[in-house]
Order: C-alpha cells, then sequence, then structure tokens
C-alpha cells in the first residue's frame, strides 16, 4: 500500500487525557517489513489484544462484529492491543510494520482498517489501507474520534471507545 491514512491521538497526562492536535498523514511506508526490528507478535483473527485490555466476552463481542464484517463485505478491520512498542519509536512506523507483516488489507489491495490502541502508552491509531480511504476520509475518521472514542477513553472505557470506533467506520464503509 502507497498511501495510508493515520490518524495519531496521544495522551498527555497519566489520567486518560488525550491531545487531538497531533494528527498525522503517512504517505511513504516501505513495501517491505523491516527485519532488524524486533519480530512481531503473531496475528490470531481480526482481534489481537497482546495487552490484555479487554475480557473475554468483549474480544468475543469484537470478533464476531469483524468476523461479519469481513464475510459479508470482503474487508479486513484488524484491532490491535500493546503495550509494547517492539523497537520502535514512532508509533507511525509500528503501524505500518503491522500491516506490511500481517499483509493487512491483501484482499483488493488496500481494503483493510486497523485500530491500534496501546492503553499503556496513551495511544489510539486508526489506519485506513487506500480503497478503505476512498470512503473512509480524514474528517470522517476525526468526527469518530471525536464524538465516539475519546469520550469514552476519558472514562477509561477502552472496550466502548473502540466498539464505537469499529461501528462507526463500518457505517461509513458499508
Amino acid at each position: 500500500m502507497k498511501k495510508i491514512l493515520l490518524l495519531t491521538i496521544i495522551g498527555i497526562c497519566s489520567s486518560c487525557v488525550l491531545n487531538t492536535k497531533n494528527v498525522k498523514i503517512v504517505d511513504n511506508i516501505r513495501s517491505e517489513p523491516n527485519q532488524i526490528q524486533v519480530n512481531l507478535p503473531e496475528k490470531s483473527g481480526f482481534v489481537n489484544d497482546f495487552e490484555n485490555i479487554f475480557t473475554a466476552s468483549q474480544k468475543n463481542e469484537l470478533k464476531t462484529i469483524t468476523d461479519n464484517y469481513e464475510n459479508e463485505y470482503g474487508r479486513e478491520f484488524y484491532i490491535i492491543t500493546t503495550g509494547e512498542n517492539y523497537g520502535y519509536e514512532d508509533y507511525d512506523e509500528l503501524m505500518g510494520e503491522f500491516i506490511l507483516t500481517w499483509e493487512i488489507g491483501k484482499k483488493g489491495g488496500g481494503n483493510g482498517v486497523v485500530i491500534l490502541l496501546s492503553k499503556k502508552n496513551r495511544k489510539f491509531v486508526i489506519t485506513a489501507g487506500l480503497e478503505a480511504e476512498k470512503f473512509i476520509t480524514h474528517e470522517k475518521i476525526n468526527e469518530v474520534v471525536g464524538s465516539k472514542v475519546i469520550p469514552k477513553l476519558k472514562e477509561n472505557d477502552f472496550f466502548g471507545g473502540t466498539k464505537n470506533a469499529v461501528e462507526a467506520i463500518i457505517k461509513i464503509w458499508e
């Protein structure tokens, strides 16, 4: 994927106060995974809760939503939680590495969406592939994050914020 839409919201305090001024668009992601960095964990479906943020029932609920969406529309929607940066200082690069290593959106070249959440590092990133970007614009992502995600994250409701983001983006992308 040559062009990736990336929205990064960075927390600035130990409470879940988020700074919405840190928005970045990433246009140049490598075409090959970086073999020098620490290996990423193996994916296990569309919901990969490496930080153990969600309960078993919450994970199952997110899996049901993402699996049903992929079955109906053939589009991949991944949720990744991790407290690790796997050797990357920059979450833009980490997101790109997940996309390349896991081959996200390969069914049509760019029809994937990824949410990367780190409770520990106060990060919430949404990335849309090139095909998805036709529907999921910067403005729409900003609106979803501002109205559906940030209020939940401020309440430390990481599941609620993530589920709201998934449902809102799916509604936009149907």
